[in-house]
């Protein structure tokens, strides 16, 4: 009877180390569920701003790309203008006045 005492004791210790074992390991599911859903809406902010980023370097370079046509006509506009105007005058090379 003593021994089926003992064996009844230590089978309730068993179940009592099991039973906190599953608590801790439900309480680390449950922090690990948030973890991941955190990191799935940073994820999905991350991607967000990647789109928009992608889309401002897009419009940048179309601009940069826009303006570097604008300045090359301005600049061969001022160069047959100048040559233009110094067929009649007689100036120096435009190149004596850009530094």
């Amino acid at each position: 009877m003593e021994r089926i005492g003992l064996l009844v004791w230590r089978l309730n210790s068993i179940v009592e180390r099991l039973q906190s074992f599953i608590e801790r390991l439900q309480s680390f599911v449950e922090r690990l569920q948030t973890f991941i859903e955190r990191l799935q809406s940073f994820v999905e902010r991350l991607q967000s701003f990647v789109e928009r980023f992608q889309t401002f370097v897009e419009r940048l370079q179309s601009f940069v790309e826009r303006l570097q046509t604008f300045v090359e006509r301005f600049l061969v506009t001022i160069r047959s203008g100048w040559m233009s105007y110094c067929t009649v005058a007689r100036c120096p090379p435009l190149s004596s006045y850009i530094f």
